[in-house]
């Protein structure tokens, strides 16, 4: 069985909105901290992979979220590798408050790549070992497909700044999010919620490109 790490969070005023709500790139940033907490802790994290020449790049995010965390609140934040298939890895990540309801629930994709040659490679066997997973677990996602817009209400334009940047030398998977939110009219953002989001990543981006975001409402 898999294991599962969990790390108490608390709310930052720099984390929420004008309405005290944790912004979803909050949200987010826990969930991917979570990953790399675990990751860290078993000796397979960030600077085991720059040596070895890897990177873990996130292919899709399908989170449901029940209810925003808010300002000063804490939270135990908690992740599983699920499992490992060919260059595929599988994870679950929860969010619960502090009567241990469940108010985010997440599942996202990776795809462990050659740093240079940014060609998939093989999960290996000590990446097996240091997560506890056995090669007879076998729990696969769907791997979702979104479609274009064919029109769109609004178009921004972002130039990606060297703060967008992450350790994979490309646009944090993050930094997206927070582009859409940014597009959306701001009565839309003050007065509705996010409540579920799919992100397909299927190219990546490098410091000095410029994003246009299409927005529908």
């Amino acid at each position: 069985m898999s294991l599962i790490t969990s790390k108490s969070y608390n709310v930052h005023y720099y984390e929420v909105d004008a309405k005290k709500r944790a912004l979803i790139s909050t949200i987010m940033n826990y969930l991917m901290d979570i990953c790399s907490v675990q990751s860290d802790s078993r000796g397979v994290g960030v600077e085991y992979l720059i040596a070895n020449n890897k990177g873990w790049i996130l292919t899709q995010w399908n989170i449901k979220i029940s209810r925003y965390p808010l300002y000063d609140e804490n939270l135990r934040v908690s992740t599983r590798a699920n499992s490992f298939y060919k260059y595929y890895a599988y994870r679950t990540n929860y969010i619960e408050d502090s009567l241990g309801n469940l108010i985010v629930d997440g599942r996202s994709i990776w795809l462990l790549v050659d740093s240079t040659k940014r060609r998939p490679v093989k999960v290996s066997d000590d990446m097996y070992a240091a997560y506890n997973i056995s090669k007879d677990e076998n729990e696969r996602f769907i791997h979702s497909s979104l479609k274009p817009l064919d029109s769109w209400d609004t178009e921004k334009v972002f130039d990606i700044r060297y703060s967008d940047i992450d350790t994979n030398q490309h646009v944090n998977n993050v930094k997206y999010v927070s582009w859409i939110i940014e597009s959306i009219p701001l009565d839309i953002a003050l007065n509705y919620e996010m409540r579920e989001i799919t992100v397909v990543y299927k190219k990546e981006t490098y410091y000095g490109h410029r994003i246009k975001v299409h927005t529908k409402i």
